[in-house]
This record gives structure tokens, sequence and C-alpha cells, in this order.
């Protein structure tokens, strides 16, 4: 399992094919897509030594988070090419903005930090539970999931999420970065 999540990570890392994409420009969205915005924070945040990623390219994951959002649940613990397909790499604790199929139901299945990665190829990961189900409309452009905040133990075990709504703020930093604010609403998770 842990092998499959470093092969899909240098493949993603390699090819530059991860499925999902940040938004660049307001003007490069399709009418098949919708932007899903959001930032997911740690409780504490990582140390800068927390991480450690020894292996050729793995620093580049340095203080980020692969999300994996798409129309039906992906197993983070079991991933294929289907979490590949739809994950997307952002930074945690900063606004994300990414590109996703317009589907009717749309699942946020987590997200995985890399913590380890050596030379032999052993690798560790932090996996962020998620399996949220959230509805589009016909109309939407922009889909807002809210501030995800997860709280971790001592030993990285999960023992809180909240989410956290700063839409206000999202709104005016899309504005600020896009200078085009696109019509956006609150996602009603289940």
């Amino acid at each position: 399992m842990i092998k499959r999540w470093l092969c899909l990570l240098y493949f993603a890392g390699l090819t530059g094919c991860a499925g999902l994409s940040e938004l660049e420009s307001t003007n490069t969205l399709g009418s098949s897509e919708i932007v899903l915005t959001g930032r997911i924070e740690l409780d504490p945040p990582l140390r800068a030594d927390e991480q450690e990623l020894h292996m050729l390219g793995s620093g580049r994951y340095r203080n980020k988070l692969l999300v994996v959002v798409g129309d039906e649940y992906i197993d983070l613990r079991e991933p294929g090419f289907d979490a590949l397909r739809n994950a997307a790499v952002v930074t945690l604790g900063e606004d994300f903005h990414i590109r996703v199929p317009r589907r009717a139901t749309l699942v946020y299945s987590g997200g995985s930090i890399l913590m380890g990665a050596d030379k032999r190829g052993r690798v560790d990961y932090l996996h962020l539970p998620g399996k949220v189900k959230f509805h589009t409309r016909p109309g939407d452009e922009a889909i807002y999931l809210g501030t995800i905040k997860y709280t971790r133990d001592d030993f990285n075990g999960i023992s809180d999420v909240n989410v956290i709504d700063q839409h206000t703020q999202s709104q005016q930093a899309f504005k600020q970065a896009f200078g085009k604010s696109l019509r956006s609403r609150k996602a009603v998770l289940e």
C-alpha cells in the first residue's frame, strides 16, 4: 500500500499529471469545470523538522497535502490511479482553488501528507479523513468547502475535525488573486 502511494506520488511529480490542478486564471476555467475552494489546516501545524524528506524530489512535498476529490469515495489507504486522477497538491494552511470536473455529486475523500521518505524507499504518511459528500447545482461556478481543521495528537492520530466558515474572507482573497469573483456558494457537507 505504501509503495503504491510512493509510485503514485513519483508518477504525479515526474510527469505532472495529477488529475486536478490549482486554478491559474478564471479565463482557463472550462464550462465542464467548477472551482472548489477552501483551506486545510493542522492543529498543531507541522514543525519545520517534522517531515523527514530525504528521497530525491520528495522535498517538493514539504508542507503540502495531496487532496482527493471525485464523484465517489476513494479509500486513501488503498490508493490506485483513481486517487491520482482525482488528486491535487495544495499547501497546508493556505487557501486552495482547485479545478474539478462538474458533477452533480462530489466527494472529498480526504488527504495524505508525506511525513517521511528515505533513499531506501521507506515512506510514511499522515492520512486525513474525508468521505464527505456535497452536491453541485447547474449554475455553480465555485463551491466553498470551508476551512477544514484537523486536530492531531502527539502520535499524529486525528482526534477532531472541524469545518470553519470563512467564506467572506475566502471570496475577498480570491478576488485579490484573480481579479474576478466567481459566484460561489457554501457547500452543504454530508
